[in-house]
């Protein structure tokens, strides 16, 4: 049976492989320091460092021309807490927050 996941959710699996995983070899208070604060930027910028990451091949069979502000508009109205678009100098920017961590888990 072929799973149907939609482009948005594929990029929100790269976000956070990419953005808001433990890399490794980094310290856990790298890690803490790293994703502290929402990563801002362009959804120009968000492609661009997904494109330089291990995933290059799956961002580009996903990413086409400005579908990346198209993918993120939809994952803000899905995650209103995560994703949110800002007007900066009358342009988009973006602030994506990390999942927050559930308080009952250690």
């Amino acid at each position: 049976m072929t799973r149907n996941i939609s482009p948005e959710t594929r990029l929100l699996n790269l976000i956070e492989e990419v953005l808001f995983k433990k890399r490794q070899g980094e310290s856990h208070e790298a890690y803490k320091d790293r994703t502290a604060e929402p990563w801002r930027g362009s959804a120009g910028q968000l492609e661009k460092e997904l494109r330089s990451s291990p995933f290059t091949f799956a961002v580009k069979r996903l990413l086409y021309y400005s579908s990346c502000g198209v993918y993120l508009a939809r994952l803000a109205s899905k995650y209103p807490g995560r994703f949110e678009q800002r007007k900066v100098k009358g342009r988009s920017e973006w602030l994506i927050s990390k999942v927050p961590s559930c308080p009952y888990r250690k």
